[in-house]
């Protein structure tokens, strides 16, 4: 899966068909580090029937507060909005990197697997700083 295809909103007072929701589930699932310590969901397409104990809403909007930076998200996803796309673009990130790997030859360039799992990682100012890119500082 390099991108995630949903017709219709998945979360919180969406649609919620079956193939969306599944796919949603599997996006998430292979973004996993993003979102820890989030457990890998059950892709079955369904949502708990009991929204406020719903791990994939849950994961949602783990997903919106960590990686979109939302103060208060929402736990939906529309087609093409905001969480879509950013969720796209992690899985398109994990694809080149999951490539790049698999692509380098086993040489004495082991830092390059660090160098590639790497990629990705941006600065944002402010409160909202990469925890990541602050420990780069903090090694100087």
């Amino acid at each position: 899966m390099s991108v995630m295809k949903i017709t219709q909103a998945v979360g919180l007072g969406a649609l919620n068909n079956l193939k969306d929701v599944k796919a949603v589930q599997t996006a998430l699932n292979k973004l996993l580090a993003l979102i820890s310590p989030t457990k890998a969901l059950t892709v079955d397409g369904t949502l708990n029937p009991r929204i406020e104990n719903s791990k994939t809403i849950a994961a949602i909007k783990l997903f919106q507060s960590k990686v979109l930076y939302m103060a208060r998200p929402d736990g939906k996803i529309d087609p093409n909005g905001r969480t879509h796309r950013k969720i796209n673009e992690k899985l398109i990130d994990l694809t080149l990197k999951t490539t790049a790997i698999s692509k380098m030859p086993v040489t004495k360039a082991v830092w390059m697997k660090t160098a590639i799992n790497e990629m990705g990682e941006s600065e944002v100012a402010g409160s909202k700083a990469n925890p990541r890119i602050l420990a780069y500082f903090k090694s100087f």
